[in-house]
């Protein structure tokens, strides 16, 4: 059975690629304005790590985990990227992006991971 909250989890997790994407793509044209988007990333992120339940312990250590990898290898991955300038643009965009939202999902996700292992105990 899938749980509602997981359901809205990877749902945001959805839009938040295909926004990450998009921002990309259409790098060129975003702004000093368009500073909301990230912040629409940054929330879809907290939605994402609050709706990650800790009811399924293997799926959250598996998604703690990816998340964590993701988030290391967007972040070195942006100043280890060496391709022309318009390709790099593009990518370390789209790395900053998922950044953005992958950073609040992993350490909510964390914390709750730490607390539902010392209530355990």
């Amino acid at each position: 059975m899938i749980l509602r909250e997981n359901l809205v989890s990877a749902w945001a997790l959805v839009i938040g690629i295909v926004i990450a994407i998009t921002i990309g793509v259409f790098q060129v044209t975003l702004s000093a304005e368009s500073s909301w988007i990230y912040l629409a990333l940054a929330v879809l992120g907290i939605i994402i790590g609050i709706g990650i339940t800790s009811d399924n312990a293997e799926n959250s250590k598996t998604f703690l985990l990816a998340t964590t990898c993701l988030v290391i290898v967007s972040s070195l991955g942006q100043s280890a990227v060496t391709l022309p300038a318009e390709l790099e643009m593009f990518i370390t965009t789209i790395l900053s992006a998922l950044l953005t939202m992958l950073i609040p999902a992993t350490v909510i996700l964390a914390i709750k991971t730490v607390f539902s292992a010392a209530s355990s105990r």
